[in-house]
């Protein structure tokens, strides 16, 4: 987790076009970043959380007195049911267009506290508790805006959603070296190929 501010020039890295191997959560605390995510622009105001997929092209355009944080998540710092609970907030925010999450005031003072905890713990000297308490302050974040998505999508087509795509990351996971096929996958979970893709 990086935080930047007025004169920062952490910024800086990413005014190129660049292709990112981990996903991405920017939360930005005041001003206004313009972005590209994929080639489309995109503005991200105070108060709005902005996931970026691993894999997305991503460059930052301009930036107005912005202040806030960058955090990395890279697969390999969770475990494996860890991830499934990442990827299927990943692919809602993906599949509902809800890359920006903007946060009310209540919601606000909810999340900021855990950024704070994460920026705490990164300042200390890595210990054997110090893997553990960050994925799941991190887990913990995550939920909490996964909630939010839940109040703006609905809860009954976000929870059926969620739970159709943990089953096929578990199926994924268990059979791509030998299962190829998407047919395999559809016959498993009773979906069309249509509705898998």
């Amino acid at each position: 987790m990086t935080s930047f501010g007025d004169g920062s020039s952490f910024l800086d890295q990413f005014s190129k076009r660049d292709r990112y191997k981990a996903h991405l959560l920017v939360v930005l605390f005041g001003g206004e970043l313009k972005l590209e995510i994929d080639f489309d622009s995109h503005r991200l105001s105070q108060y709005q959380v902005l996931m970026v997929p691993k894999g997305a092209v991503l460059a930052v355009t301009e930036r107005s007195n912005a202040r806030g944080c960058f955090l990395r998540i890279h697969d390999e710092f969770f475990s494996r049911p860890q991830r499934v609970m990442i990827y299927s907030l990943l692919v809602n925010l993906i599949q509902s267009r809800k890359l920006f999450i903007q946060l009310t005031e209540d919601e606000k003072e909810e999340i900021l506290p855990y950024f704070q905890i994460l920026e705490n713990e990164l300042k200390h000297h890595e210990n054997q508790n110090q893997t553990f308490i960050l994925q799941n302050v991190l887990l913990a974040l995550l939920n909490k805006l996964e909630g939010n998505i839940q109040h703006i999508e609905g809860p009954n087509s976000f929870i059926h959603l969620r739970q159709e795509f943990q089953r096929f990351v578990v199926l994924l996971e268990d059979h791509y070296k030998q299962e190829k096929s998407v047919s395999f996958y559809t016959e498993q979970l009773k979906l069309t190929a249509k509705h898998l893709n």
